[in-house]
C-alpha cells in the first residue's frame, strides 16, 4: 500500500515539531505520493496499481461491553457515535490544516458505499489518497527504470559484512598507485588524454584530502560476503533496519519484527461479492495490525499482526492466527477458505513512529531508516530528499580549494606532485603536504562537507526532535529521568531510546535489552489490548 503521511499520526507530529514544520513534512510526503504514481506511469511499471484509497475499520469489541445469548457481538451505539463525533472533529482539523481528507463512515456505509461487511468492525474512516500495488513488481520495475538510465548498477546477493573508511595512510598509498599508474602511460605513450586524465586525479587527490582532513580518515571501504570490494566517496545504509554488526548504535533506534500474510485460493464470486466488494485496501486500528485487499481471480490477500519473534519460529503459529483472524473477519467464507501461498517478511518498528535521518559526525556515513512498516511514499519522500543533501555536499575540487586561503601552496604542491618522475616516496610526502594546506583553510571543513539542503535539515530536525519528545515522556513524575539509556547514533546526536530497561552489553556485543521490546511487542502488547477489548 503507498499511503500518504507518516506512522505518526498528524497530531503527534504538529505536537513534536510544531504545525508549520509538520505542513512541511506532510507535504512532501504528498509530493512524494504524487511522484511515484508518476515515475510508475512514466517508465511503464506494470505493478497492478489501484488506486481506490483505504478504509480504516475499528474493531467492534470495543464497543461491546455485553454478547448476546448466542455470543454475537452487541455493541453500545452509544459510545460508537460519541467516538465517531470525536474522530470527526479530528478529522476535520486535520482537514483544515493539512488538507487531508478522512471521511468518518458509520458501518452500514461502509457496507452500502464501499462494499465491506463484517461485524467485526464499528464505523470506519476511509482516506482516498492511498494506492494498492504489488510491492515486488514495483521494485523490480523501479530497479529497470534505474539501470536503464546508464549511471546505477544493481548488484544482488552481495550482502555487505563491513564498510569502514580506510585509513589516511591506506588513502595516500592508493593515490600513490594510481599517480605512478599515470606517470607510466604518460611516459609510454603521451596524448592528449592525459590532460584529462590529470584533471580528474588533481580532484581526486583534493577531495581525499579534504576527507582525511575532515574524518582523519579516506574514502569507505565496503566488503561483501562474496569477496567484493568497493571504495565509495558516500555510503547510505537504507535497510529495513539497521544491521548490528555494520552499526550497532543505529540498530538501537529500531525493534526488527515479523510479519505474515497469505494468499487465498480463488474463493466463489458470489460468496465474496456479499461481504467484500470493496477494491481498496482495508486495514484496522491495533498496533499489530490486520491488513487486507481483493486481488484478481476472486482472490484475497491477508495479512499483519506483526510480531518480534524470529521467524522460523513464528511460522506455524503466524499462519493459524491469521487463518483465525480472517475467519472472525469473514465468517461466511470460513467453508471456502483455502491457502495459496504464505509468506513471511521482516518490518521494522521504531518507538517514535518517525524515520531517522541524517549523517554520522564521526564518519559521514548517511542512513535513512525506521520507517515502521509504512515505507512505500515516506521512503520515497526521503530518498530524494537524502539524495539531494548528498548532491547539495560541495564536492572539493582544485578550484574551490584553489579560491582560499593557502591556494598559492596548494597549487605549487600539485604541480610538484604531478611533475614528479622518480623517487615514488615522494608522492606520500606531498599528499601529506597538501593535506595540511587544506586544513590551515578554518572555512574548508564546513564548507566542504555540510549538506545544505533543506528538507534535509528539516527530516534530520524532526528525527531528533521525535527522539527527544520521547525522552521528555519517559521522565519520572518527580522530575527526574526515567531509567533509560541514551545514544549518539549519528548526525545531531540523534537520541536512541531504550524505553523498557538500559541495554547491558554483553562481551559478545548483542544488547541484552533487544530482548525487551519482543516481550512488548508479542505479550504486552496483546494483553493491554486484550484488556481494552480491542481484539
Amino acid at each position: 500500500m503507498a499511503i500518504v503521511g507518516y506512522e505518526a499520526e498528524l497530531g503527534i507530529l504538529q505536537a513534536t515539531v510544531g504545525v508549520d514544520n509538520a505542513r512541511k513534512i506532510f507535504q512532501q510526503s504528498v509530493d512524494g505520493y504524487e511522484r511515484l504514481k508518476a515515475t510508475i506511469r512514466k517508465y511503464k511499471i506494470n505493478c497492478g496499481m489501484v488506486e481506490e484509497g483505504i478504509l480504516e475499520m475499528m474493531l467492534a469489541s470495543r464497543f461491546a461491553p455485553t454478547k448476546t445469548p448466542t455470543g454475537a457481538i452487541q455493541l453500545d451505539q452509544a459510545l460508537v457515535k460519541e467516538e465517531m463525533e470525536e474522530t470527526e472533529t479530528e478529522c476535520s482539523e486535520e482537514e483544515h490544516l493539512f488538507g487531508q481528507i478522512t471521511k468518518v463512515m458509520p458501518l452500514q456505509d461502509v457496507a452500502n458505499q464501499k462494499g465491506l461487511s463484517s461485524d467485526r468492525f464499528a464505523y470506519g474512516c476511509y482516506n482516498p489518497r492511498t494506492f494498492s500495488m504489488n510491492p515486488l513488481a514495483l521494485t523490480m520495475g523501479l530497479a529497470r527504470a534505474c539501470v536503464s538510465t546508464g549511471k546505477v548498477s544493481i548488484h544482488e546477493r552481495s550482502e555487505v559484512i563491513s564498510m569502514k573508511r580506510e585509513t589516511a595512510a591506506e588513502a595516500m598509498k592508493r593515490l600513490e598507485a594510481r599517480i605512478e599508474g599515470y606517470r607510466g602511460r604518460v611516459a609510454a605513450a603521451p596524448s592528449p588524454v592525459a590532460a584529462s586524465e590529470k584533471l580528474l586525479i588533481e580532484e581526486e587527490i583534493t577531495r581525499v584530502a579534504a576527507t582525511i582532513n575532515k574524518y582523519k580518515a579516506g574514502d569507505f571501504i565496503v566488503k561483501t560476503s562474496d569477496g567484493g570490494t568497493l571504495i565509495a566517496k558516500e555510503v547510505l545504509l537504507a535497510t529495513n533496519y539497521a544491521p548490528w554488526r555494520l552499526r550497532p548504535k543505529l540498530s538501537m533506534t529500531t525493534t526488527p519484527c515479523s510479519t505474515s500474510i497469505f494468499l487465498t485460493k480463488p474463493l466463489p464470486e458470489a460468496e465474496l461479492q456479499k461481504v467484500f466488494r470493496y477494491k481498496g485496501c482495508v486495514i484496522d486500528e491495533r498496533f499489530g495490525l490486520v491488513y487486507f485487499r481483493r486481488v484478481e481471480g476472486n482472490r484475497v490477500l491477508f495479512g499483519g499482526l506483526a510480531s518480534a519473534i524470529p521467524f522460523a519460529s513464528n511460522m506455524p503459529k503466524a499462519a493459524d492466527s491469521l487463518k483465525s483472524e480472517f475467519i472472525r473477519t469473514f465468517p461466511s467464507l470460513a467453508p471456502y477458505l483455502e491457502v495459496q501461498e504464505h509468506w513471511e517478511g521482516r518490518i521494522e518498528h521504531r518507538d517514535t513512529m518517525f524515520p531517522v535521518v541524517g549523517r554520522d559526525e564521526v564518519d559521514g556515513l548517511w542512513y535513512s531508516l525506521g520507517f515502521s512498516g509504512h515505507g512505500v511514499v515516506p521512503t520515497c519522500t526521503s530518498g530524494e530528499v537524502v539524495g539531494s543533501a548528498i548532491a547539495s555536499v560541495a564536492a572539493p575540487t582544485s578550484a574551490t580549494v584553489a579560491a582560499k586561503p593557502g591556494a598559492e601552496g596548494y597549487k605549487l604542491k600539485m604541480a610538484e606532485l604531478l611533475a614528479a618522475t622518480s623517487n615514488p616516496s615522494s608522492s606520500s610526502l606531498l599528499i601529506n603536504d597538501m593535506i595540511s594546506i587544506v586544513a590551515k583553510d578554518p572555512t574548508n571543513e564546513k564548507a566542504l562537507f555540510e549538506p545544505t539542503d533543506t528538507r534535509y535539515e528539516l527530516w534530520k530536525e524532526v528525527s531528533w526532535l521525535a527522539s527527544a519528545a520521547k525522552i521528555k515522556s519517559l521522565e519520572g513524575k518527580d522530575g527526574g529521568p526515567a531509567p533509560f539509556h541514551q545514544y549518539s547514533a549519528g548526525s545531531n546526536a540523534v537520541p536512541v531510546v531504550s524505553t523498557y530497561m538500559p541495554p547491558v552489553m554483553p562481551p559478545s556485543g548483542f544488547p541484552l535489552s533487544s530482548i525487551v521490546p519482543y516481550l512488548f511487542v508479542d505479550y504486552c502488547l496483546p494483553l493491554w489490548e486484550w484488556w481494552q477489548g480491542a481484539v
